[in-house]
């Protein structure tokens, strides 16, 4: 169900469906996968990687109805719960070509 939500929605077009179930339980495993859900379902799903302080987000998948900038830092508090030695935050916006970015988690989560 995760990988087949991460395949829809996400940028894993290019796994193929079964290297993506691997991919996830090793996650899964790891504790580095979060899933969001609401009334219609799994809703927000990321995967990350944790070296040190610092959190690479590798994926975000988000259904579209969902889609604002809340989610990741929904995702990211959770993650924080999980490691909360994290210290930065490091992703890619890779829809926009933007290169990597590495942020202080505390200003990130800023509410405006």
């Amino acid at each position: 169900m995760i990988a087949q939500f991460f395949h829809d929605n996400g940028l894993c077009t290019h796994i193929d469906i079964d290297t993506l179930r691997g991919i996830i339980r090793q996650h899964l495993e790891y504790g580095t996968l979060i899933t969001l859900y609401d009334d219609k379902g799994l809703y927000a799903v990321t995967r990350f990687n944790v070296d040190d302080k610092v959190c690479l987000v590798i994926d975000l998948a988000v259904r579209k109805d969902r889609r604002n900038p809340q989610v990741l830092k929904d995702m990211i508090r959770e993650g924080l719960l999980r490691f909360p030695d994290i210290k930065y935050l490091k992703f890619e916006r890779a829809l926009k070509n933007k290169p990597f970015k590495l942020v202080n988690i505390k200003k990130f989560l800023k509410e405006k």
